[in-house]
């Protein structure tokens, strides 16, 4: 994994959750919870701005974006754990497009199973959850309140 300033990294992933939408936008993530070699996936049409925050923050050892527009920042880690590729080719094949651009739920959009196939690979890990919705995410999120994607 690179990010954009060309600094790669093998972070020790242990578990990851994945926050998914079209829209993009702002998304504050609380880390609430205890959880040694966190990583966060994302997945969005539009660009997100997001920030890390709670008392867990440190654990998060990496952050990844997929998706169709180019600008989603990250704040509340350093910046070498933030990765941001676009436009990526699933690992698994399925409904949705041929590149890993959305999650919403709807056709335009990849399915969730696509998603998840594909954080699993490339970040390893057990998956904590999965959210994932057309809008943007409203609101502070904290991690403990997981999150479901069908």
């Amino acid at each position: 994994m690179c990010n954009s300033q060309n600094q790669c990294a093998s972070p020790p992933v242990q578990s990851f959750a994945i926050y998914g939408n079209y829209r993009g936008g702002a998304l504050t993530l609380n880390i609430d919870q205890d959880i040694p070699g966190l990583a966060i996936g994302l997945v969005s049409y539009n660009a997100m701005s997001v920030s890390i925050t709670g008392e867990f923050a440190a654990n998060v050892v990496a952050v990844f974006h997929a998706g169709y527009d180019p600008g989603t920042t990250v704040s509340g880690v350093p910046a070498s754990r933030f990765f941001e590729a676009l436009r990526m080719t699933p690992t698994v094949a399925d409904s949705g497009p041929p590149i890993l651009i959305c999650e919403s739920g709807t056709a335009a959009c990849n399915p969730a199973r696509q998603v998840e196939s594909f954080f699993s690979d490339l970040l390893g890990g057990t998956l904590l959850h999965h959210a994932c919705q057309y809008d943007e995410f409203a609101g502070p999120r904290k991690l403990t309140d997981g999150g479901t994607c069908q």
